[in-house]
């Protein structure tokens, strides 16, 4: 993988997910911008690029996403999103032998589950750090897996459109084929 062409991707994304996101709410749910290259990268990437990309976007919407501590917003939580995001490629991994990588309904699936495993993870994290002495975080467990639910779903109709997008721009990713095959033992 051609790791500036990530990051030109992961800029976009970001960008998206931080400008476009609240002009396509649905009440208190809206999509995941950010969700659909932790997914594109899951599917083409070798596995341990793809769990490294992964956490890179995971950091970097944990430095976009505040915490609320009462009414203020007390700053980011590393690692919640990051740790997330890489369960969720973790699990695409474990399924992508099996799947048609460059079909539409494939990206919305992955999205959707993908998102719901990471969902977990942050909500987990996010309830031991409220368990925390003096930390009051704004924060109901089943009130906000019940709200990434809605996102994961939300993020799967979005990825119908916008993963033949990012499949009709692999060949400049520099994905490899396939297994590498070397001459000799090893």
């Amino acid at each position: 993988m051609r790791w500036p062409v990530f990051a030109l991707f992961a800029y976009l994304v970001l960008v998206l997910e931080v400008s476009l996101r609240n002009v396509l709410m649905l009440g208190p749910v809206g999509p995941s911008f950010v969700a659909l290259l932790v997914v594109f990268v899951s599917l083409f990437a070798p596995r341990l690029t793809a769990l490294w990309a992964c956490w890179v976007l995971g950091l970097l919407v944990d430095l976009c996403s505040p915490l609320m501590h009462g009414a203020d917003h007390v700053g980011p939580l590393l690692g919640a999103h990051a740790l997330g995001y890489v369960f969720g490629c973790y699990v695409i991994l474990q399924m992508r032998a099996m799947l048609f990588r460059r079909r539409a309904v494939t990206f919305a699936v992955m999205t959707a589950i993908s998102l719901l495993a990471a969902g977990l993870v942050v909500v987990f994290l996010l309830a031991v750090h409220r368990l925390y002495p003096g930390e009051g975080l704004a924060l109901r467990p089943l009130r906000e897996l019940l709200l990434r639910l809605g996102v994961a779903g939300y993020s799967g109709v979005l990825a119908l459109l916008l993963g033949p997008v990012l499949v009709w721009t692999a060949p400049m990713w520099g994905f490899r084929g396939g297994p590498q095959r070397h001459a000799g033992w090893r």
